[in-house]
């Protein structure tokens, strides 16, 4: 088993991929990629919602060098926030484009789920 990031796994080929985090937030990330006071940035013409369709294309392209890794099977995990927020996960739109159903974690009464 080998542990990549997104970036790190372009070129490389296996035969199951397991991508991590397959949630809105996570992957797509539509996080600033650019310092809070960039100069650049703020002399540029480009108005903060175009530069978050080009970041989104760029995740989408990352999406795409990662669920292409895979010889035989993709396995795509979601996580759900603990607490209140419980249920509120928004699965990535990405997965959501490939038509890919998501099988929901077995709820066992009375047992605490197991971190390592």
């Amino acid at each position: 088993m080998r542990v990549l990031t997104a970036h790190g796994s372009a070129g490389l080929e296996f035969d199951t991929v397991v991508v991590v985090g397959a949630q809105e937030g996570s992957f797509p990330s539509l996080a600033r990629n650019e310092p809070m006071f960039d100069l650049a940035a703020l002399e540029s013409r480009a108005t903060q919602a175009d530069r978050n369709r080009a970041r989104l294309e760029d995740e989408r392209r990352l999406f795409h060098v990662v669920r292409t890794r895979a010889r035989r099977r993709t396995l795509f995990t979601a996580t759900e926030p603990p607490g209140e927020e419980a249920g509120f996960t928004v699965r990535s739109r990405f997965v959501a484009e490939l038509g890919v159903g998501w099988t929901p974690s077995p709820v066992v009464p009375g047992t605490e789920p197991v971190s390592v």
